[in-house]
């Protein structure tokens, strides 16, 4: 997962400065998941190769495919697949993130075709309003609305689906705006 969240993106638009701060990160997850007790050495290691082939092999996808509905509805496939073979919450949570991200890309590429921001004030109120929506989705209302593992599948889904198409689409009508 820590390979996933630290090293897709950099990958995909190959900058090797970020690629180099990606595996800092995946290598800081690794230790303390090792340091902690909750993984062995080996589980990092298979598991920081095993996503890296996804990550390797999606992104060739992603540059060989114009229309990429077909990639995603395959991630979405074979994710609510192994919910078969593995039943367990902590796998379902992850479902509900990758349909999260697959539908927010799918309506981003679709809808919006977010752009860099034009200037550095454009790019500051971007990053505060991400933070505002990131602490209310996270923080705020699991205080308000309890936990359960129920509306943490939710919770997953919908901040992954706000942040990559509704998200961007409120910022491109605020830009056209103004």
């Amino acid at each position: 997962m820590a390979t996933n969240l630290f090293l897709a993106i950099p990958i995909y638009i190959r900058n090797i400065l970020y690629i180099c701060i990606g595996l800092i990160g995946v290598f800081i997850v690794a230790i303390s998941r090792v340091g902690l007790g909750v993984h062995f050495p080996t589980d990092t290691i298979v598991g920081f190769i095993f996503a890296l082939a996804i990550i390797l092999i999606l992104s060739y996808l992603f540059d060989r495919f114009e229309n990429r509905t077909y990639i995603y509805l395959a991630i979405v496939a074979m994710s609510l697949l192994g919910i078969i073979f593995c039943p367990e919450i902590s796998y379902i949570k992850y479902v509900a993130l990758v349909l999260g991200i697959s539908l927010g890309f799918l309506v981003e590429e679709k809808y919006v075709n977010f752009e860099n921001p034009k200037s550095r004030r454009d790019a500051v109120v971007r990053l505060v309003g991400a933070i505002i929506l990131f602490a209310l989705l996270f923080v705020l209302i699991p205080k308000i609305a309890g936990s359960s593992d129920l509306f943490d599948c939710i919770k997953y889904f919908l901040f992954t689906f706000i942040m990559l198409a509704i998200y961007p689409l409120t910022f491109k009508k605020i830009d056209r705006n103004g």
